[in-house]
């Protein structure tokens, strides 16, 4: 699906230097928020969402910057789209790792 492609190109093409969780939610804005018109231009009605943060493993060299986004379809069904990409851990600054540890996942809502 080319959302996630999508997704996925936007954090890889800005993989430099340190960043904090807040500044890694911007960078996966665009993406996330194209998702989400998406599902409302398809005539779905967004019901909630969130981009979370974790460790893609156990070594914790990766973080997986993952979102979820659902909404009821007009059949009232439920229609959930996700995507994650995994970015290295030195991407992030100590402040954003520590968190992660300590919380194992940080979620931030995505509001419509």
């Amino acid at each position: 699906m080319s959302i996630i492609n999508a997704f996925k190109d936007v954090i890889e093409s800005l993989l430099s230097g340190q960043r904090t969780l807040e500044e890694w939610c911007e960078i996966a804005s665009k993406p996330v928020d194209d998702a989400l018109a998406k599902g409302i231009s398809d005539g779905f009605q967004f019901a909630g969402g969130y981009l979370c943060f974790s460790f893609a493993d156990e070594s914790k060299r990766k973080v997986k910057i993952a979102y979820e986004l659902y909404f009821l379809g007009r059949q009232k069904q439920w229609i959930k789209q996700d995507a994650h990409s995994d970015v290295y851990a030195h991407n992030f600054s100590m402040e954003a790792l520590e968190e992660i540890a300590d919380k194992g996942t940080v979620k931030f809502y995505v509001e419509e």
